[in-house]
C-alpha cells in the first residue's frame, strides 16, 4: 500500500503518475508554442526554462507526448538567449545614457572653470590697478616737491618743506605698497582656493553618475571650498596613486553627513534603512552606503584641512559610532564627523566573466565567493575568458585583496568539484570603459562537467 501511495499519491501530496501527467502537460504546452512560435514573457521563460533542467526531459520521454524532443528544446533556449539578449541591450542602453550624462557633467565643468577664469583675471586687473595708483601717487609727490622748491624765499623754507613733502611722500608710498601687498595676498589665497576646487572637482568626474551632479551643483552655487560629499567619497584615480586597499587601523574618524540640507547620512541601520545625518547616535552601529575614506582625526581649523587617511572603507562596512564631534561651520551647512570603530570591513565588489561551463556552474561559484563577503553583480559568459584563471587588479594598492581573491576562488573551485585548477593574480593595464572605477576582475573558464 505504500508503494501505491507514491504512484497514485494522496490528497495532500501528489503521487508519481500525477507528476507525469503534469510533466506531460507542460511539454504539450511547449509543443504547442513552439508551432504556433509564441514568444512568451521572460517571467515564463525563466519557469520553464527552471522546470527543463529539474525535469531533465529526454527524446525517448518525449515520443508519449507528441515527440519533436529537438525542436522544443532549440525553442526554448532560443526564446531564452531572446530575452537575454533584450536583457543586454537594455544594458547597454543605459551605459549610454550614464556616458551622456558624463559629457552634460564635462560641459558643466567647462562652464564652472571659464568663471574661475574671469573671477581670477579680474583680480589680477585689480592689483595692476593698485600698483598703477601708487605710481601715480610717487609721482605727485614728485610735483608737489618741486613746486615747493620753487616757490619757497628761502633755503630754511625749502628744507622744510622738502622735510614735509618727504614724509608725506613716504606716507603715501607706504600705504601703497600696503594696498599693493594686501592684494596680492588676497590674489594669491584666490588663486590657492581656485586650484582647490578644479582639483577635487575633475577628481569627481570618473563616478558617471546623479551623485556628481549634484556635488558639481552644490560646489557651483555656494562657491567656495569642494563640499565633502566630494572630498570624502573615495574615487580611484587612474593618473595617481591608488588608496590604501585595506585600514591601517580599525579606528579613526569619518564624515558623516550635512546637517540639515541632507536628507540622509552615508549611513544605514544594519537592516539597510537609510538614516539622518542628525539621527546617527554613539554607541549604534551602522553600514556605510558609498566607498568612504577613514582619516586619522578630524578636519583641522582654521581652513577645514582634511587629515590624512587610514584606508578606505568599502560600501556595507560595518561600523560603530564612538562619539559625535560639535558640528563644523561651512559655507554648504553644518558637517557632521564622527570617531568610529571597524567591526567588519566589507569585501570589493567583482565583476565575474566566463566561458566553458554552465552559468548554473558560475552561479554556484558567485554563490561560494559571496558568502565570504564579495558583492557580485552577476555572471557574464564571453569568449574572451576561455583559457583564463586569474583575478585582474588595474592598481598596486589593490595587490593585497587581488591575491585574497585569488586564493577565495580557488577554494571555491575546489568546493565544486575542481581540486587542480588554480587561480592567480594578475596586474592588469587600464580598466576597459565598462569598469571605470577599476572594481576587481575574475576571468574564468569553467571546465564543463
Amino acid at each position: 500500500m505504500r508503494g501505491w501511495s507514491r504512484l497514485t499519491g494522496t490528497p495532500e501530496k501528489e503521487g508519481w503518475i500525477g507528476e507525469e501527467a503534469a510533466n506531460g502537460r507542460k511539454y504539450n504546452d511547449l509543443l504547442e508554442d513552439e508551432k504556433r512560435n509564441y514568444i512568451f514573457p521572460s517571467k515564463i521563460a525563466d519557469e520553464r526554462q527552471l522546470w527543463w533542467r529539474t525535469t531533465r526531459p529526454n527524446a525517448a520521454w518525449a515520443e508519449r507526448y507528441g515527440n519533436k524532443f529537438v525542436a522544443v528544446k532549440g525553442f526554448l533556449e532560443g526564446v531564452f538567449d531572446l530575452h537575454r539578449r533584450e536583457f543586454e541591450i537594455r544594458q547597454q542602453r543605459a551605459v549610454r545614457k550614464r556616458y551622456l550624462r558624463a559629457a552634460t557633467v564635462v560641459l558643466v565643468l567647462i562652464g564652472v572653470v571659464s568663471a574661475i577664469v574671469f573671477l581670477f583675471n579680474e583680480q589680477k586687473k585689480r592689483a595692476q590697478f593698485a600698483t598703477e595708483q601708487a605710481q601715480l601717487a610717487t609721482q605727485r609727490a614728485e610735483i608737489e616737491i618741486e613746486r615747493a622748491r620753487v616757490a619757497a624765499a628761502g633755503e630754511e623754507q625749502i628744507a622744510q618743506e622738502k622735510n614735509r613733502l618727504a614724509r608725506d611722500y613716504d606716507a603715501k608710498l607706504n600705504q601703497a605698497l600696503a594696498d599693493i601687498q594686501a592684494q596680492k595676498d588676497q590674489l594669491e589665497k584666490f588663486r590657492r582656493d581656485v586650484s582647490e576646487r578644479v582639483e577635487q572637482v575633475q577628481k569627481a568626474l570618473p563616478l558617471n553618475d546623479s551623485k556628481v551632479q549634484q556635488d558639481l551643483s552644490k560646489f557651483v552655487q555656494s562657491n567656495s571650498a569642494v563640499s565633502d560629499a566630494t572630498a570624502q567619497r573615495a574615487i580611484v584615480d587612474a593618473k595617481g596613486e591608488a588608496p590604501a586597499a585595506t585600514l591601517s587601523s580599525n579606528t579613526g574618524f569619518m564624515w558623516i553627513g550635512s546637517a540639515g540640507a541632507a536628507p540622509r547620512s552615508n549611513l544605514n541601520t544594519p537592516a539597510g534603512v537609510a538614516v539622518a545625518a542628525e539621527a546617527v547616535k554613539a554607541g549604534e552601529q551602522y553600514t556605510t552606503d558609498l566607498d568612504i575614506y577613514l582619516r586619522k582625526g578630524l578636519p583641522e581649523l582654521p581652513g577645514y584641512i582634511q587629515q590624512p587617511t587610514l584606508g578606505i572603507m568599502p560600501e556595507g562596512t560595518r561600523i560603530q559610532i564612538v562619539n559625535i564631534a560639535p558640528a563644523f561651520q561651512r559655507p554648504a551647512g553644518d558637517q557632521l564627523w564622527a570617531q568610529v570603530r571597524v567591526v567588519k570591513l566589507a569585501l570589493s565588489t567583482v565583476y565575474l566573466q566566463f566561458a566553458g561551463g554552465t552559468r548554473d556552474q558560475a552561479r554556484q561559484l558567485s554563490k561560494n565567493l559571496q558568502d565570504k563577503g564579495y558583492k557580485i553583480p552577476g555572471e557574464d559568459r564571453t569568449e574572451a575568458a576561455a583559457g583564463k584563471r586569474e583575478v585582474r587588479y588595474f592598481y598596486a594598492a589593490q595587490k593585497a585583496i587581488g591575491i585574497q581573491l585569488a586564493a577565495d576562488a580557488t577554494q571555491a573551485l575546489q568546493r565544486l568539484g575542481y581540486p587542480s585548477l588554480q587561480v592567480s593574480a594578475v596586474l592588469a593595464a587600464n580598466p576597459a570603459k565598462s569598469n571605470p572605477d577599476g572594481k576587481l576582475e575574475l576571468w574564468l573558464e569553467i571546465p564543463p562537467k
